[in-house]
């Protein structure tokens, strides 16, 4: 069964905040994390492999597949 978790360090985070949370999560398969601007979308672009910059648009969404550890810091 899946497990949900509220975490309100989240609410209105920044990136720096998103990024380390998600590191704290490495053991899990499957993450989904929900958030607000401009937060989540700073946190899309440190995520992205192409370096390239993510603006969510409400209601927006990205996918990505992480592999080992990486490090909680944008940019």
């Amino acid at each position: 069964a899946a497990a949900f978790r509220e975490e309100p360090r989240l609410y209105n985070a920044p990136a720096t905040r998103l990024l380390e949370c998600l590191s704290e999560l490495a053991d899990f398969g499957s993450v989904l994390l929900v958030g607000h601007n401009p937060g989540i979308s700073e946190a899309c672009s440190a995520l992205a492999s192409n370096g390239g910059l993510v603006v969510l648009q409400t209601a927006g969404w990205r996918s990505y597949g992480l592999r080992g550890s990486f490090s909680p810091s944008p940019g």
